[in-house]
């Protein structure tokens, strides 16, 4: 078993640096199907996914979706784990959305500002190398606040120095920047528990 999970490991980190436009490394996904509440207020919220979605999940046209990518808002077309989106909706309003909860994801970001999202459970940030996150802010009733804790469900905006490869995951409740600069860091960044 441990064998195939540095096998695992070693592959994830192939691929990441073959394939280094692709934005989102998906996580190990942890148990069995859930039900995530998607609480939405009147107006803009900025939210996120602590689940991989169930194949029929469609959130009506009736809401705006947008999510920002290179800095710019664009309409989103799919909803992905580790990504954070900006939905306008005209009433207050709950979503069930059913899926594998996930505990852990990588994402490339950029210097300036990105949105992330939280996993299936409350997650403290943190830097590797220090001082590459100049700040995070989460969009709640109205007004943008500075925050220390990433809660599921929710966006957050994410300031950073230089560019780098968030990891967020459950287990260590934090999330970390690594430079990803060799395969080592990478299979380091997989193997903490």
């Amino acid at each position: 078993m441990k064998e195939k999970m540095k096998v695992q490991t070693v592959l994830i980190a192939f691929i990441f640096l073959c394939f280094t436009h692709i934005s989102l490394l998906n996580s190990f996904a942890t148990g069995a199907t859930h039900t995530f509440p998607l609480y939405l207020k009147k107006g803009w919220n900025l939210i996120s996914l602590p689940v991989y979605p169930e194949d029929s999940f469609q959130l009506p046209d009736s809401l705006i979706i947008y999510e920002y990518v290179d800095g710019s808002y664009v309409t989103a077309s799919d909803f992905i784990p580790g990504k954070g989106y900006w939905i306008k909706s005209s009433e207050n309003i709950t979503y069930n959305i059913s899926g594998t909860p996930f505990s852990k994801y990588s994402k490339e970001l950029t210097a300036g500002w990105n949105i992330v999202s939280a996993v299936n459970q409350d997650v403290r940030p943190m830097t590797i190398p220090e001082n590459t996150i100049i700040c995070i802010f989460a969009y709640r009733n109205g007004v943008y606040q500075k925050v220390k804790t990433l809660e599921p469900g929710y966006g957050y905006w994410v300031h950073l120095k230089k560019s780098s490869v968030l990891t967020v995951q459950k287990s260590e409740n934090l999330a970390r920047l690594i430079r990803s600069n060799s395969p080592e860091e990478i299979e380091n960044t997989f193997k903490r528990k």
